[in-house]
């Protein structure tokens, strides 16, 4: 509470709005989230006649806010987990997401990979672009294919992987 007072303190001295996230224990017990919003309102020497705002429960959104990290959690320690390299590209075909698995085979590290086009992955730009007519058949579900792909070493070397489009990915 404290905090809060000088944070909306120091917004009204300096005659600037003030927005605030905080948890409030409501009258049943219970916690809630609220988001604070206002301004001072004042006269025309320059004192605070009053303060003008709103106060919303915000508890759903931070509970929705938890639970989707807590998912997103969950599917990093799985894929971080999993022995076989998983990696997830967007619609440019750039690489978004990899795991420990990927990073160990392909001799990569994230900063090295993350951003960049799987045509580096690639054994040939033949390779790369007979790879990208398989979208239309991944998208009607998961592909299992044999293919030869390149290390960061430069070694190519053959990969049996299943392959798939997954919506809401870019």
């Amino acid at each position: 509470k404290e905090t809060i007072g000088v944070e909306i303190g120091s917004a009204l001295s300096a005659k600037l709005p003030f927005r605030l996230i905080y948890r409030i224990r409501a009258v049943e017990g219970h916690t809630k989230w609220v988001w604070e919003q206002g301004l001072g309102i004042y006269s025309q020497k320059g004192e605070l006649e009053a303060i003008e705002g709103f106060v919303a429960d915000i508890t759903g959104r931070k509970r929705t806010e938890e639970a989707l990290r807590r998912s997103e959690d969950l599917y990093r320690a799985l894929a971080e987990s999993i022995s076989d390299a998983i990696f997830m590209v967007d619609a440019a075909r750039c690489i978004v997401s990899v795991n420990r698995a990927f990073l160990d085979l392909f001799g990569y590290t994230r900063e090295e990979i993350i951003g960049r086009t799987i045509r580096m992955l690639h054994s040939s730009e033949e390779s790369f672009r007979e790879f990208g007519k398989l979208r239309s058949e991944m998208e009607r579900g998961p592909v299992r294919i044999e293919w030869e792909l390149r290390k960061k070493s430069g070694a190519v070397f053959p990969v049996e992987g299943t392959f798939s489009v997954i919506e809401g990915t870019g």
